[in-house]
C-alpha cells in the first residue's frame, strides 16, 4: 500500500513563499553556521519598542482581564478614531473602524473580501511581496504597472492605462515597502483624479491605502489618498498599524477604518479565524495611540542618517539609487553589475546577484523582481552602523570582484 501524501489545495499552489521570508531563513542557515552574517533583508526597525507600550501590557495582564478580544471595543476603537482624525483629516464611526493581529491581516481580508475570480487588481511596482499574493491566492488577477519615472513613481497615464472594465481594486502603499516612495500632494490629486474618471464607468470600483510606514517620513508631508480626495473615502480601505511606528513587529497589530459594509465583511472572516487577535497586545496598542510620540523625532533622524550614509556608500560603487523620503529601505538599480561572475558563479538576474552575495559575502538582501522590479534590490538600513559598514565593505568588494562573462 503506497505511503499517505498530503496533496495541498489548487488554492494555495497559485501562491509563492515570501521572498523576503524565504532569503532571511536562508540567511539564518548561514548564521548557524557563520558568526559573521549581516541582515539587510528584514523590514524590521532596530529600535527597541517604547518602554510605555510595554508598561500597558504589562498592567493589563496583572489585572487578569486576558480573556477573547471584541471586534468593537471602545477602547481600543476610541483611539483608532482618533489617531485618523487628528493625523489624517479622516472621519470615521464605531463601524467603520476594525483591527487586526497585523496589518498583514487586514490587507489578505481586504483584499479577499473585496474581489471575486477573475477581478483585476491594478498594483504600482516595487511593490510589498504579498499584494499580488494574496490576489492570486483569492482568484484575482494582479496588473502590475512599472513606473518609467526614476524615482519609481507610476503617473496617472500608466495607472489609467492599467484600469479597464474588469478592474475591481487599486492598491497604493506609501511610503513604500521596498522603495520608501511617498506621493506628494499634487501627485496624489492627479492619481484620485483619474480613479475618479474610472469610478464612472466602473462602479465597484475600490481602493486600499496601506499606510503602515506613515510615520516614518522624511523632510516631505504625509497624505492619505481619501485625505486629499474626500469624495472617494467610501471606496478606500485605510490600513495602518503600530508594527513600524512603535517597533512593535512582534506584538503583532494592525487597525483600518473604511466603508461599514467592508467592515463588516472583514469583521465576518476574522470571527472565523483570528478573531482580533490578543487583547494584552491591544492594552499595548491603545498605550501607543494615546501615549506620546516625541520618540520618532530621533528615531527618524537617525534613520535619514542612515540613509544618507548608504546612498553615499552606493554612489561611490557606481550603484544609482532614488532618495526615499519614507521607511527605512533604498532600492539600488543594480542591473549594470549583472551579467557577470563571482567566483565562477554566474550572475546573471538580481536573484543571482542577491544570493551569490549572500552565500559568498553572507550578507542578506533581497532581490527586486521579488518586488516587481528585475534589476534592483533591496536594502534595509534598520540596522547598526557597524552593520551598515561592514556590510557595505563587503558589497564594494564584491563587486569589485566582478569578472565579466566570458566570451
Amino acid at each position: 500500500m503506497a505511503a499517505f501524501a498530503f496533496i495541498e489545495s489548487d488554492q494555495t499552489r497559485r501562491i509563492k513563499p515570501s521572498a523576503t521570508l524565504a532569503v532571511n531563513n536562508l540567511a539564518l542557515e548561514l548564521k548557524a553556521k557563520f558568526s559573521d552574517v549581516i541582515g539587510f533583508a528584514v523590514g524590521e526597525p532596530d529600535k527597541a519598542t517604547p518602554g510605555f507600550v510595554g508598561d500597558g501590557m504589562a498592567t493589563f495582564a496583572r489585572q487578569g482581564q486576558n480573556k477573547y478580544s471584541k471586534p468593537n471595543d471602545p477602547k481600543l476603537v476610541a483611539p483608532i478614531i482618533e489617531k485618523f482624525r487628528e493625523d489624517n483629516g479622516l472621519v470615521f464611526n464605531e463601524q467603520e473602524i476594525t483591527t487586526g493581529v497585523c496589518g498583514k491581516e487586514l490587507v489578505f481580508w481586504g483584499i479577499g473580501t473585496a474581489i471575486n475570480p477573475g477581478d483585476d487588481v491594478v498594483i504600482p511596482a516595487p511593490y510589498w511581496v504579498s499584494y499580488p499574493e494574496i490576489v492570486n491566492y483569492f482568484g484575482g488577477t494582479p496588473r502590475i504597472v512599472v513606473p518609467s519615472r526614476t524615482d519609481l513613481k507610476i503617473t496617472p497615464e500608466e495607472l489609467r492605462a492599467a484600469l479597464t472594465p474588469k478592474t475591481r481594486l487599486f492598491i497604493i502603499n506609501q511610503p513604500s515597502n521596498p522603495a520608501g516612495v511617498v506621493y506628494s500632494k499634487q501627485e496624489l490629486l492627479a492619481l484620485a483624479e483619474v480613479l475618479r474618471e474610472a469610478s464612472k464607468t466602473n462602479p465597484n470600483l475600490v481602493i486600499i491605502t496601506d499606510d503602515i510606514y506613515e510615520k516614518l517620513v522624511y523632510g516631505v508631508e504625509f497624505f492619505t489618498l481619501p485625505q486629499l480626495a474626500p469624495d472617494l473615502k467610501e471606496r478606500c480601505l485605510v490600513i495602518n498599524g503600530i508594527s513600524k511606528s512603535h517597533s512593535f513587529t512582534g506584538g503583532r497589530f494592525g487597525f483600518c477604518g473604511g466603508p461599514a459594509a467592508w467592515i463588516k465583511s472583514i469583521n465576518k472572516m476574522i470571527s472565523q479565524s483570528s478573531t482580533h487577535g490578543p487583547t494584552v497586545v491591544h492594552a499595548g496598542a491603545i498605550a501607543a495611540l494615546t501615549g506620546p510620540d516625541d520618540f520618532l523625532v530621533e528615531w527618524c533622524a537617525d534613520y535619514v542618517r542612515r540613509r544618507d550614509y548608504v546612498l553615499g556608500r552606493l554612489e561611490v560603487m557606481g550603484i544609482p539609487c532614488s532618495r526615499p523620503d519614507g521607511a527605512f529601505y533604498v532600492f539600488p538599480n543594480i542591473s549594470q553589475v549583472l551579467g557577470k561572475s563571482s567566483d565562477g558563479v554566474q550572475i546573471n538576474t538580481d536573484e543571482d546577484f542577491v544570493m551569490t552575495f549572500l552565500r559568498q559575502k553572507h550578507v542578506a538582501c533581497v532581490h527586486g523582481s521579488a518586488f516587481g522590479m528585475p534589476g534592483y534590490m533591496r536594502i534595509s538600513y534598520a540596522t547598526s552602523d557597524e552593520n551598515l559598514e561592514a556590510g557595505l565593505d563587503r558589497m564594494a568588494e564584491f563587486i569589485r570582484n566582478l569578472r565579466q562573462r566570458a566570451a
